[in-house]
């Protein structure tokens, strides 16, 4: 339909301009076929390897999925947009990664030092010299 030719499917050129629908609308229906089944594939394997396997929530790894597939660079400038964000919402130290892994790494290398404090606290205050 054009404004020379208001009556849609006429025209020099109708043939070719339905050819062209049918075409594409095959073309179009195949290829979401091929992604709806591509979908159930992808759907499966985050249930059975992530979600029963792993016990871990989809959204979750749906979230990890989305930072592992960002460019470095946009990858470290997001992650410091949350933590400014949680920063200043006071949510807490869940996206304090590197320090917690610092704690942890630290809490597993200091010797454990609970007896000698154990038998500090029962044998009370320490008085000073008089």
């Amino acid at each position: 339909m054009t404004k020379a030719n208001p009556t849609p499917g006429e025209g020099h050129n109708a043939k070719i301009r339905k050819e062209i629908i049918t075409e594409v609308c095959r073309d179009l229906t195949f290829l979401n076929t091929k992604k709806d089944k591509i979908a159930a594939e992808i759907s499966d394997i985050k249930k059975t390897r992530i979600k029963d396997g792993l016990g871990m929530k989809i959204s979750d790894f749906n979230v990890a999925m989305r930072l592992y597939n960002l460019e470095e660079d946009t990858r470290d400038e997001f992650l410091s947009t949350v933590r400014e964000t949680f920063d200043a919402l006071g949510v807490g130290d869940q996206l304090d990664w590197l320090e917690a892994d610092a704690r942890l790494t630290k809490a597993n290398t200091e010797p454990d030092d609970s007896a000698g404090e154990k038998a500090s606290a029962e044998a009370g205050p320490v008085e000073a010299a008089a």
